[in-house]
């Protein structure tokens, strides 16, 4: 399997960090496993788990209601910033649309209310040094577009929501997000073994499994996979950066897969996302017995 991987990142324009691991055998594959790469979305993930793991400095009620402001929306993926101002969500419903959707106001919403170093925190409490978030949803786009996060405007964020539609300069606005949310492929499969083996709270473990099943984006990891694999993933993008970590639940009691796959450099989305979808469907076909390249309809 780890040959077929090779090749598959080896035809790949960019650099890529893979990490598999089959959770019943122990059996993993990793590349570039000690690379810092970007996590774009990816970082709603550990967000997700600080939150349900109490890690706020104050008890935090999932029911308890906050106020979508003009000031809390952020250009991006996600549908709040459509919604009206005065909307008031559960913090379970937000934290459920910053991973399905990727909902980028909820994600910094979520985060503002539990702090940066408390997320970071709680990763070194899990033993992940390498999972590290610096940025806010808004501070990460801003930056990349080459705007001043400070002060938050109406006006600015018409500004960065436009400058996020050019598709010019991308290789510069990279170098942008360089001391952004940064992790290794192997920590946050560690993380993502650690949810599913329950080493952290088991209620906390199966809201997140829960939450991340339910993800509305399928282009990437259950791409290739046969329709009806249940997965549990969380993606990310940002200019050349493709990226999805996840949980595969294999058919017929075959076990347990965590993949996370990093990517810079993609020429195109579609050519990252083909990717990761082919990391995938190698070691599901590797994993489930099936050979010769089947096609699932």
């Amino acid at each position: 399997m780890r040959g077929e991987i090779t090749k598959i990142i080896g035809e790949a324009a960019g650099s890529f960090g893979v990490a598999i691991k089959h959770v019943e055998s122990g059996q993993e594959v990793i590349i570039n496993g000690e690379k810092q790469f970007e996590m774009a979305s990816v970082f709603k993930l550990p967000v997700l788990v600080a939150l349900l793991t109490n890690a706020a400095p104050r008890a935090v009620s999932l029911d308890t209601r906050m106020e979508i402001r003009q000031n809390d929306r952020v250009p991006g993926s996600g549908i709040i910033k459509e919604l009206d101002e005065g909307l008031a969500m559960t913090i379970r419903d937000l934290a459920t649309l910053m991973i399905i959707v990727s909902d980028n106001t909820a994600a910094d919403m979520v985060l503002h209310m539990i702090g940066k170093e408390n997320v970071n925190r709680k990763m070194k409490e899990l033993g992940l040094e390498n999972i590290v978030v610096r940025q806010s949803c808004w501070e990460l786009l801003t930056g990349y577009v080459g705007v001043e996060p400070a002060p938050y405007t109406p006006e600015k964020y018409e500004k960065v929501h436009q400058l996020l539609k050019v598709d010019e300069d991308v290789n510069r606005k990279m170098e942008n997000t360089r001391q952004g949310n940064r992790a290794t492929v192997t920590d946050t499969n560690a993380l993502l073994e650690k949810i599913v083996t329950r080493r952290i709270e088991v209620t906390a473990s199966k809201q997140i499994i829960d939450i991340l099943s339910r993800q509305q984006y399928r282009q990437r990891l259950p791409s290739l996979l046969p329709p009806a694999t249940k997965t549990a993933n969380k993606t990310g993008t940002i200019g050349t950066v493709v990226n999805d970590a996840g949980i595969l639940f294999l058919p017929d009691h075959k076990g347990t897969l965590i993949i996370t796959v990093f990517s810079e450099g993609n020429r195109t989305l579609a050519a990252g996302e083909n990717v990761i979808a082919k990391i995938a469907k190698t070691a599901f076909d590797h994993y489930t017995g099936i050979t010769g390249g089947q096609e699932y309809q």
